[in-house]
């Protein structure tokens, strides 16, 4: 025997080998719906004569595989003949699937009386090959042999081959009739039994697909609950995400503005320096030139003492003698040049004096520019404080949030 997989239009149905050549609708249905919510079916028999497929047992499931579109079927391939098949499938039926009823399990009987080799063997080798009881098998002769022409060979062959006479076999021996309605009744309490077994596997099926169905339901529900709870904990974390992101923003942008404000008072402190240098400077130029000027002013007045002494001597010769003045050329021209030097030293005085009240200007200037800066220095300090306590309040606000975002 071998078990594969072929194809359903390979088989053979011949009426005469199939166990049950009748298709039970009901049956057939139930076995496809189980097929198509995952039941696994046990291989159907088949006979292999070399030219075809004979099923012998399994048509209710060939059908369910019809009913299911199915083209394959596993199945246990035997090699032998139809004959074979035939006798095989007189036992079918008795172990799985639809039980056979009394009157199946007699036509099973009946056909292997009817056949010439076959009613040659004893009850007890017909009812092994059945599946049936010795009695039973008795019974059905009787009934059979009983107003019926049917002769039933004198001679039988056992099961270990011998030949046996038998024709005063149930003339005086045999089961009684109480014995025969005992077996009918345990037949029949062996189909009530079979049909509460389908009864109970019935109900059992439909809880085990009603709790398939709640298990499915519930697992829809769960998954449901979970992608909810996810998109709660997406939204979450974007919120967290979102939060922190302006926070941050929020603190570079304070960074900046304190780096923007430290850069400014800087430039300013440096500007203010400068113009404190610059003004140092030309305090210290202007002090040097007031010395330089009051030097030169010092030069000049010894000078214009010391031309004004001369031009007094030169006055006094000049009416002492005036005669020889007059005469004398070069002492005159002497004289205009002293006269002009004279002038220019009173211009050059004017002029420094004219710087000097310059100089003291803007000297006032500078000061007044330093008490300018000396105000913008405070009102810088005022906003610097005023800023230390921003970054303070910012700095707080920011401990606060912080077990949030954590």
């Amino acid at each position: 025997m071998v078990t594969k997989e072929i194809k359903i239009d390979q088989l053979k149905f011949d009426p005469e080998v199939l166990a049950r050549s009748s298709v039970n609708i009901d049956y057939v249905v139930q076995y496809a719906e189980d097929l198509e919510n995952g039941a696994n079916f046990p291989a159907v028999d088949v006979m292999d004569d070399g030219e075809n497929l004979y099923l012998y047992d399994g048509n209710l499931r060939v059908n369910a595989h019809l009913k299911c579109e199915k083209t394959t079927i596993m199945a246990n391939v035997h090699e032998g003949t139809r004959r074979d098949g035939i006798l095989l499938s007189c036992k079918a039926n008795t172990k799985h699937g639809k039980r056979r009823s009394g009157g199946e399990a007699k036509e099973m009987i009946i056909r292997l009386l009817q056949d010439e080799e076959w009613q040659q063997w004893g009850a007890t080798l017909i009812a092994e090959k059945c599946g049936s009881s010795r009695q039973y098998v008795n019974q059905v002769k009787r009934d059979v042999s009983t107003g019926n022409s049917f002769q039933f060979p004198t001679t039988t062959k056992g099961k270990d081959g011998k030949i046996r006479n038998t024709e005063n076999i149930g003339k005086n021996q045999g089961p009684s009739d109480e014995e025969l309605k005992q077996e009918e009744l345990n037949q029949e309490k062996l189909k009530e039994q079979a049909e509460e077994l389908k009864k109970q596997k019935e109900e059992l099926r439909k809880k085990e697909e009603l709790s398939k169905q709640e298990e499915v339901k519930k697992e829809a529900e769960l998954k449901k609950k979970a992608e909810e709870l996810k998109k709660k904990e997406d939204k979450l974390e974007q919120e967290k995400l979102k939060k922190l992101k302006q926070e941050k923003f929020e603190q570079e942008k304070l960074k900046r503005k304190e780096d923007f404000k430290k850069k400014e008072e800087l430039r300013k402190k440096e500007e203010l320096k400068k113009k404190e240098d610059d003004l140092k400077k030309q305090k210290e130029d202007f002090e040097k030139e007031k010395l330089e000027q009051e030097k030169l002013k010092k030069q000049a007045e010894l000078k214009k003492q010391e031309e004004l002494k001369e031009q007094k001597g030169a006055k006094k010769q000049v009416k002492l003698g005036a005669k020889a003045i007059t005469s004398d050329v070069k002492a005159q021209a002497d004289i205009n040049i002293l006269k002009q030097q004279v002038q220019n030293l009173e211009g050059v005085v004017i002029d420094k004096d004219k710087r000097i009240f310059i100089l003291e200007k803007q000297t006032d200037d500078y000061q007044s520019l330093i008490a300018e800066l000396k105000i913008e220095i405070d009102k810088l300090e005022s906003e610097k404080e005023a800023l230390d306590m921003v970054n303070e309040n910012l700095q707080e606000e920011l401990d606060q949030l912080q077990p949030e975002t954590v």
